[in-house]
């Protein structure tokens, strides 16, 4: 984290396991998103959309209807 706002790092950027071709992974990920933003932390729930949206599409995972839903998760 640096000056309040989430920072991928090189070596994270490099991983692939974190996200996989697997649905359960993106649905993981989706929870945590919501998670925070119903705990009071929108400001952190925003920037984990982004990173998960931002890598999903470097990395070609996950699919394209999940990246979707991704983008839509806070909009309620």
């Amino acid at each position: 984290m640096e000056n309040s706002k989430l920072k991928i790092s090189e070596e994270i950027k490099n991983r692939d396991y974190w996200i996989r071709h697997i649905g359960h992974e993106d649905k993981k990920i989706s929870r945590i998103i919501v998670s925070l933003n119903l705990c009071g932390q929108p400001a952190l729930a925003k920037q984990l959309q982004h990173i998960a949206i931002q890598l999903g599409m470097e990395k070609g995972t996950p699919k394209p209807e999940t990246v979707e839903i991704w983008k839509r998760l806070l909009d309620e």
